[in-house]
Order: C-alpha cells, then sequence, then structure tokens
C-alpha cells in the first residue's frame, strides 16, 4: 500500500492538535498493515517492500518521525480509505475500528511534537532540499565529499504558548501568516544517530538562536539514560556558530561526536533555509 507515497510532507491538509496516545489495537494493526501494506511498505512500515516491479511513486517510510510529527491520524486513515492519485489503491471499505488499528501500528514508540515542546501553540513542518551550495558548506566543514551530505532534511517550527498543545498549521500563504518570526521559540529536527550496535531516530530540540535544548530518541524517552551519551551536546550550539560541537569537561565517544557534529551541520543548513523562507514570507511585516 502506497500510503503516503504521494502526499508531499510539506502539505498539512487542516490545522490539528497534536495528538494523544491512540488506544488502538498494535497487534491487530501490525496484522492488517501485514496483509494491506507490507509488499509496498515492508513489515515495519519503512518503505522497504517486495513488491515485484517498479511502483510508479517510491513508497515513503509511514515510520517516519519527521513525516509522522505533520500527520493527523484523519490524514493518515483517508490516505487509506480514498488512495492518491499517483498508485495508491483506495480502500473505501476498511472498516473504523481497523483503521485505528493500523494507525496505532505506524504510531507506536514514535516521537511527538508534544515531546519536545508540549507549550508551543502552533507548529509547521516542510522538507528542505540541501542546495549544492548547502552541501559543499558541509563538504567543507566536515572535510568529505559533498555528496556524502543527505539530501533533505525536515525542519518543525514552533510559535507561540498555549496550555493547549502545539497546532499543526498547513503550508499555504493564509495559514502560514499566523506564524510571526518574533513569535518563534524554537525548531525541532530529527536525524539518525549511531546508538549501541546499531542506529536510533533522534528528536534535536533547538531554541530560536539555534541552541540545543533537548535531545531524545523513542527509547530514550522511557529510559533516558539510554540517550545518556549524546547529553553533553545539550546546552551547545548556536546559529553562525559553533558549527562543530567540542562537549567541554565531559567524555563523549569519538565515533559519537564526529556522527553528531555531522548531523548538525545539516541541522544548521536546513535551520537557515527555513529561516530564509520565512524572511521572504514576511519582508513587509518590517
Amino acid at each position: 500500500m502506497r500510503t503516503l507515497a504521494t502526499i508531499p510532507i510539506l502539505l498539512l491538509a487542516v490545522p490539528t492538535r497534536a495528538e494523544p496516545p491512540l488506544l488502538g489495537d498494535i497487534g491487530h494493526g501490525r496484522a492488517l498493515f501485514a496483509a494491506y501494506c507490507a509488499s509496498c511498505h515492508g513489515t515495519d512500515g519503512r518503505a522497504q517492500g517486495d513488491l515485484p516491479g517498479h511502483p510508479p511513486v517510491r513508497p515513503v517510510s509511514l515510520r517516519s518521525s519527521a513525516l509522522l510529527a505533520i500527520r493527523s491520524d484523519d490524514q493518515l486513515m483517508a490516505s487509506i480509505l480514498h488512495g492518491t492519485p499517483k498508485g495508491m489503491p483506495a480502500y473505501p471499505r476498511f472498516p473504523a475500528l481497523d483503521l485505528w488499528d493500523v494507525v496505532a501500528f505506524l504510531r507506536q514508540g514514535e516521537l511527538r511534537v508534544t515531546d519536545f515542546f508540549p507549550e508551543a501553540a502552533f507548529f509547521t513542518g516542510k522538507a528542505y532540499p540541501l542546495d549544492d551550495d548547502a552541501k559543499q558548506r558541509i563538504a567543507d566543514a566536515l572535510g568529505e565529499d559533498p555528496s556524502a551530505a543527505a539530501a533533505t532534511l525536515t525542519v518543525l517550527g514552533f510559535y507561540g504558548h498555549s496550555e493547549m498543545g502545539p497546532q499543526a498549521v498547513a503550508q499555504d500563504p493564509v495559514s502560514l501568516d499566523r506564524l510571526k518570526p518574533r513569535d518563534k521559540i524554537g525548531y525541532l529536527v530529527f536525524v539518525d544517530l549511531p546508538k549501541g550496535s546499531g542506529s536510533a531516530t533522534y528528536g534535536i530540540a533547538l531554541g530560536r538562536d539555534g541552541r540545543i535544548l533537548k535531545i531524545a530518541s523513542e527509547e530514550g524517552l522511557a529510559t533516558p539514560s539510554s540517550d545518556r551519551a549524546y547529553q553533553p551536546f545539550v546546552g551547545l550550539g548556536h546559529k553562525g556558530k559553533d558549527v562543530l560541537l567540542h562537549p567541554k569537561g565531559k567524555r563523549v565517544p569519538p565515533r559519537l561526536e564526529k556522527a553528531f557534529g555531522r548531523a548538525f551541520v545539516r541541522v544548521l543548513e536546513a535551520l537557515t533555509m527555513y529561516d530564509k523562507e520565512e524572511r521572504d514570507r514576511h519582508w513587509a511585516d518590517n
């Protein structure tokens, strides 16, 4: 099932509040996903399916924290019910309870925006492809081939304060007009970093000045000690400064320090692109 393959990550159909944990049956959702979706998206939803041939649009990972952060439950279910224009089949008779179970499976253990900015009033998100200039700056900072720089990073921006939790704002001019730069409180970017013998997706929350506020993985939210290797970086960082971070007085294994440095350079480039677009959008406000 190419559930979200043809829906650009930068679009939010309707404003939605950050949602609480679902009550669907994850086990049943996993079984349904295996039956209907795994041929394209893989049994775990990470786009490693074995469908013969080449789909019109390469399936995306449905377990991407960046994608799920800006997708409401209603949007996920609508994609299943109605399909998409470029090849996703529709399942209009999918029972409502089964839809909730599939969504519960996709969202199990995910990193949520409320894990990082629970007090924000609004947020929006967009995927930013790194252009050749950005890749060259990354290469210069890291001393590596420009082609090694990852192609895209998704940046979520957060604005204002509310006890209700952050509300998603669509990427259209009218909706975005409510998000004033002066009200911005920070950013959230998801990156993959080494963890143990493998890797894990980490959310990096940053203040409006680029200072790192929080670093957490899915496992770390439940067991904070599992993320302790990266905690020395909290409090460091600044836009345009400290491109390669070196915690003072705190030991970080060289392999992890290098990996985090590579990721942070990319994060700063993505923030630059987000800020430029925001300035262009609000140039007449000043």
